[in-house]
């Protein structure tokens, strides 16, 4: 049973380390470290990272730094991707939890204090994330899927998992620091969804429905393609992106990440079943692989011929 408890007037506060990596985010990075700054929960520490941005991102996170001290700011001599960049703030982060935010993303001002007090409190959690709402313009378009992941087997976990996942707002809950260094960092499509699963292997994951991560759509999520290049990935893998999610989800599962800590057979087997789900749901079956795949090769021609 989870249990739940409000810790704000415990003795001894937890660190909390939120890794904030950003490149050219001057006009949205604000917002963002103002809602981290105004959360009920005070003990925390904001961890910038700055991927050589040519903007006024250096000058926006320096005024703020300078104005409190929870705020280490960061700057990168070269752009070294947002993969590595998001492992740069786990790496230097100090706290026994951490969480992401994206330098355009927004938190409800007691996101942190809630999920704390349902971490604290139950050792089998993994992840606690809020209800993730999606944004244009400061235009609400949808809210993303709520995942529950409460199972006490942790093969069912990352089969439910991969089961339910989409737009993925798990990522930015609050996790354990110390079972996240544990995970793979690899440069795939679907990298996120990858190591979200591993967490599950480790632990149960909840969504509060209280508090809210507001996400801005666009950006390098506007289409696979614009991923596969911000990622540096191949861009077969943004023709057929949940393909590759999935043979990379049979690899990680059946054989390198040491997550899984479970036998050779039992490895094999869950990742079978999960790269199956992934495939199915995605309709990326061998039939639709090959209807895309003449589909592609058709408008590559076509736009040989006609320009």
């Amino acid at each position: 049973m989870i249990q739940r408890k409000c810790i704000m007037n415990s003795a001894n506060f937890p660190l909390v380390s939120i890794g904030v990596p950003v490149y050219n985010g001057a006009d949205k990075i604000e917002k963002a470290l103002n809602s981290l700054l105004l959360q009920t929960y005070t003990n925390i520490e904001v961890v910038i990272s700055d991927n050589a941005s040519t903007d006024e991102t250096g000058e926006i996170c320096k005024r703020i730094s300078n104005l409190d001290q929870r705020v280490q700011y960061m700057r990168q001599p070269i752009n070294m991707g947002p993969a590595v960049n998001f492992k740069t703030v786990l790496d230097q982060a100090k706290g026994d939890y951490f969480m992401w935010l994206g330098h355009d993303d927004w938190l409800s001002e007691s996101y942190i204090e809630d999920c704390m007090s349902i971490l604290v409190k139950n050792p089998d959690v993994s992840i606690v994330c809020g209800q993730a709402v999606y944004y244009i313009d400061d235009f609400e378009q949808y809210k993303g899927n709520v995942v529950q992941l409460l199972q006490e087997s942790s093969q069912e976990r990352v089969i439910a998992y991969y089961s339910v996942v989409a737009d993925n707002g798990v990522f930015y809950g609050l996790m354990r620091r110390d079972w996240l260094r544990k995970i793979r960092f690899i440069n795939v499509m679907g990298s996120d969804w990858l190591m979200i699963a591993s967490m599950t292997f480790m632990g149960k994951v909840l969504t509060l429905p209280s508090v809210i991560v507001n996400r801005a759509l666009g950006g390098s999520s506007v289409s696979y393609k614009k991923i596969a290049r911000t990622f540096d990935v191949p861009m077969i893998q943004a023709y057929f992106p949940h393909v590759a999610v999935a043979m990379a989800a049979f690899k990680e599962i059946a054989w390198a990440d040491p997550i899984y800590s479970i036998d050779r057979l039992s490895r094999i087997k869950l990742a079978f079943k999960c790269q199956r789900i992934i495939r199915i749901r995605h309709d990326s079956t061998i039939l639709g692989i090959v209807i895309k795949s003449v589909k592609i090769v058709l408008e590559k021609i076509k736009r040989r011929i006609f320009g």
